[in-house]
């Protein structure tokens, strides 16, 4: 995955998982208590997948998540190559999380991405720039968000969109929204590969393994079992 003359790898960890993120439902709870309260718990999982050969992942701005990718990379001597979303709460502030991980990409976040202003965005962008990042946006709308931001010709370089064979958070029109992915002329890395885990690993990514105008996919994984499991199968079918 080759973004602005940068190598990725096209595999990386995902980290919504850590956050109990909404998505994952009943299991939000369990996985915020499990992992982000249990930052050890992070660091296994994280440290299990660059055993694997994961050498990338794709991270959210919130300190305890970026404390154990640091923690995971001084214990294994291996440095990932690492995407951030930002925009969570304070951009400015949490710009120091990619100079934490030297993080080569920048996403804004899809709570700005999908409903931001214009003038925020570039705003954003031009700092992401100046500090020598990539700039590029995180989406839960791909089928509004794509369109609008490549219409704006605002200088992003990468998205970061649900792509799955459920359709799951894609726009309500898979075959659409896909065909959006297919045009744009930026980057697309794939999110929610699992469906927020509805779906069974291999079906998922035997489906993802279909579509090529995707570059690379951020997999989240809630444990060390889940990492051996998946991380076997996408480096088999991806």
């Amino acid at each position: 995955m080759i973004i602005e003359n940068i190598e990725f790898p096209k595999i990386s960890l995902g980290t919504s998982p850590f956050l109990g993120a909404g998505q994952f439902g009943s299991r939000s709870l369990r996985y915020y208590s499990n992992l982000y309260e249990k930052p050890g718990n992070m660091v296994d999982i994280i440290v299990k997948s660059i055993e694997m050969g994961i050498e990338g992942i794709q991270a959210i701005a919130y300190k305890t998540i970026v404390d154990s990718i640091l923690e995971a990379e001084s214990r294994t001597g291996k440095k990932l190559k690492s995407s951030i979303a930002i925009g969570i709460d304070d951009w400015q502030q949490e710009m120091k999380y990619a100079e934490a991980l030297d993080s080569s990409v920048v996403l804004m976040h899809a709570m700005i991405a999908d409903s931001g202003s214009a003038s925020l965005m570039a705003e954003i962008i031009g700092a992401i720039r100046d500090a020598g990042r990539i700039p590029g946006c995180a989406t839960h709308r791909p089928d509004r968000t794509i369109p609008r931001i490549d219409a704006s010709g605002l200088d992003i370089a990468v998205y970061l969109a649900p792509v799955n064979k459920s359709g799951m958070m894609m726009g309500g029109d898979r075959l659409n929204t896909l065909d959006i992915i297919s045009k744009t002329p930026k980057a697309v890395m794939a999110k929610k590969t699992l469906a927020a885990g509805k779906l069974p690993p291999a079906e998922a990514l035997e489906y993802i393994g279909t579509v090529q105008s995707i570059s690379g996919v951020a997999i989240g994984i809630a444990s060390v079992e889940e990492a051996d499991e998946t991380f076997r199968l996408a480096k088999k079918l991806l």
